[in-house]
């Protein structure tokens, strides 16, 4: 399969650093407590090779959030809970594609981005990957029995994803930061 490596932008061709640290490092970038101006810039400077002139910001960042959904459109109505974190995760994909594919990622010395997130959308349904997926997304209406409910609750706590603050969440702690220092001061 041909994998993009570039973005066209105002008919100019950008190279794109393709492999799958770098859509990785784009996405802790995205999930830092930075600014939204940083975030931006820093998963442009992650992706893009060349420098990109300051115009054409709002398509280069475009391109980028296609690319790093893999060439799909994220849907408005799309809020369905995650049950995968690149990095929360990184030793469940290593393991599973070491298991299914006898890849070991840690030796890998490239794999295009939309490789890497196809290799793990065909998981095996028994990879360690997705059983703990599975167990994420399992539906609590579904067991009636009072202990074996307690038994899927326990086992969802034990993998799930670490919470994520809001924007606003975030500026209430960082204002409540802010004035412990002034009052230390």
């Amino acid at each position: 399969m041909n994998y993009p490596m570039y973005a066209e932008i105002k008919g100019k061709q950008y190279k794109l650093n393709t492999d799958y640290r770098t859509g990785l490092s784009c996405f802790e970038a995205i999930d830092d407590d930075i600014a939204d101006v940083e975030r931006t810039l820093a998963v442009l400077g992650l992706l893009y090779q060349d420098e990109i002139p300051d115009d054409c910001y709002e398509e280069a960042l475009r391109i980028a959030s296609v690319f790093l959904q893999c060439g799909k459109q994220k849907k408005e109505h799309d809020n369905a809970p995650l049950d995968i974190d690149f990095d929360y995760d990184k030793d469940l994909i290593s393991a599973s594609f070491m298991s299914d594919y006898h890849l070991d990622l840690s030796t890998e010395e490239y794999m295009h981005w939309w490789k890497y997130c196809s290799l793990i959308s065909g998981l095996k349904p028994d990879s360690i990957l997705n059983r703990v997926r599975d167990i994420r997304n399992y539906d609590l209406s579904e067991v009636k029995d009072p202990k074996d409910k307690q038994k899927v609750v326990n086992a969802k706590k034990k993998v799930e994803l670490p919470k994520k603050r809001t924007k606003e969440e975030q500026k209430a702690i960082d204002q409540f930061e802010a004035s412990l220092k002034s009052k230390e001061e």
